[in-house]
C-alpha cells in the first residue's frame, strides 16, 4: 500500500478516504444502534476523550485483552515505522484510520486485525491532538 508523510514527517498508510470529515450527527442517524459509532460522534461533538476509551469497550470489554492487542499492534507497526512515528500524526488521521478498520471489521473482511487496528488508532487518537479545533464539525471562521 502507498504511504504518506506529513509535514511533522509522521508517515502511514495513504487511505484514499475521510471518514472523520462526515457530519458527526449524520454518522450517528445512519447507525443509530451501533454503540461503538454512537460514542465515536459523542467525541468529534463533545470532544472528550473519555468517549474513545469507551467505544474500545464496545469492542473489547476487557480491557487487558485490548491493552495486550495494543501492544502486539504498535510492536508490529515498530517494525514499518519509526518508534513513535504515530505521535507525528494528527488526531483527525488516527479517527479516520479507526472508522476505516471498524467497518472492515464489521464486514468481516479479514486481510488484517481490523478490530485491533482500531482500538490502536483510538488509543492514538486519544493520545494526539487535532490539527485545528473543532476539526469534527465545527467551523473555524465563527
Amino acid at each position: 500500500m502507498e504511504k504518506e508523510i506529513n509535514e511533522k514527517g509522521g508517515k502511514q498508510t495513504k487511505l484514499g478516504l475521510r471518514l472523520d470529515l462526515i457530519d458527526p450527527m449524520f454518522l450517528y442517524r445512519l447507525f443509530p444502534c451501533d454503540e461503538f459509532i454512537d460514542n465515536i460522534t459523542d467525541f468529534m461533538v463533545i470532544d472528550e476523550k473519555e468517549y474513545l476509551l469507551h467505544a474500545i469497550d464496545v469492542l473489547y470489554p476487557d480491557r487487558i485483552k485490548a491493552l495486550w492487542d495494543i501492544g502486539k499492534t504498535l510492536y508490529e507497526g515498530a517494525k514499518e515505522y519509526p518508534t513513535n512515528n504515530w505521535r507525528l500524526i494528527p488526531q483527525e488521521s488516527h479517527l479516520n484510520h479507526a472508522l476505516v478498520h471498524y467497518f472492515r471489521y464489521q464486514l468481516g473482511l479479514d486481510d488484517e486485525p481490523h478490530k485491533q487496528h482500531c482500538i490502536t488508532r483510538l488509543m492514538m487518537a486519544y493520545a494526539t491532538e487535532p490539527t485545528t479545533k473543532d476539526i469534527y464539525g465545527g467551523c473555524e471562521n465563527e
